[in-house]
């Protein structure tokens, strides 16, 4: 089987549980540097794949790194998770953070076999609206340690 067809079914099968995510973070939107909920829930699924993950990053309790592979090429997903006060996740944050997840899932069987490290970045307070916003100007210095990273980001068509 094709690798990308691989990684396309593996994702497919964790369908449900990558909306679920999406959908519980949805419900209770956290503010900048206040996402203990989404943070903690993102490590947990990310560990039930098998990474290893590191929280409280860069000086930020609720910012995490999640390793899995050992190889040369190292490859970065940016996960955002924070919401907008009084109007929530209006910016599909909780979208972006299901992405990096499902995305995560599908290449966590095949990361190895790719000769690659796979690394998703926790990026908190991403919303210019906290004091000290900007998880990834915070997370550079570790952003930097990737050959390549990626985010995911709804819009409209």
């Amino acid at each position: 089987m094709e690798l990308k067809e691989k990684i396309s079914k593996k994702i497919e099968s964790h369908k449900r549980e990558i909306v679920d995510l999406s959908e519980k973070i949805h419900r209770e939107p956290e503010l900048g540097h206040k996402e203990f909920k989404a943070s903690k829930l993102l490590k947990e699924k990310l560990e039930d794949y098998g990474y290893d993950v590191h929280l409280g990053i860069a000086g930020m309790e609720t910012a995490f790194i999640a390793q899995k592979g050992k190889g040369k090429t190292k490859i970065g997903i940016l996960a955002e998770y924070d919401a907008l006060p009084g109007i929530g996740h209006a910016c599909g944050h909780n979208l972006i953070a299901a992405s990096a997840i499902g995305a995560a899932i599908g290449l966590s069987d095949i990361i190895e076999e790719l000769g690659g490290t796979l690394i998703i970045f926790g990026t908190p307070a991403e919303e210019g609206v906290v004091h000290n916003a900007g998880g990834k100007v915070l997370m550079i210095d570790e952003i930097r340690s990737v050959d390549a990273a990626i985010m995911i980001h709804p819009g409209s068509s």
